[in-house]
């Protein structure tokens, strides 16, 4: 291959790593996760980002002195970047609601 992750790769790789129940929206949380992990946007997720994913969960289980093996650090990234996007998501989705509500109390 070329090194690099694409969206294909990555969904499966979220099927090996996380049970499908996690996902809630498929599609949407697959795009969203690759989005975030693509940091450069070029349409592939490169060693360097996938690296960096993966470092930057390590600080964080380093700074709470949790021990991890590769299995466990790959999953809980995914995890924690999984519950951001959905985080994000909700929030676009709160922010549209309340503007649709706001425009059509303005109408009537």
């Amino acid at each position: 291959g070329s090194g690099s992750i694409d969206r294909l790769e990555l969904r499966r790789l979220l099927d090996r790593v996380l049970s499908e129940e996690c996902l809630e929206h498929p599609i949407d949380d697959i795009d969203a996760i690759f989005d975030e992990m693509d940091t450069d946007h070029s349409g592939d997720i490169s060693p360097q980002e996938f690296r960096d994913f993966l470092e930057e969960a390590l600080n964080v289980a380093e700074a709470c002195f949790i021990p991890m093996d590769m299995d466990t650090l790959v999953h809980s990234a995914f995890k924690t970047v999984l519950c951001k996007v959905r985080k994000q998501r909700t929030a676009i989705l709160k922010a549209f609601l309340d503007a649709s509500a706001t425009f059509k109390s303005g109408r009537e």
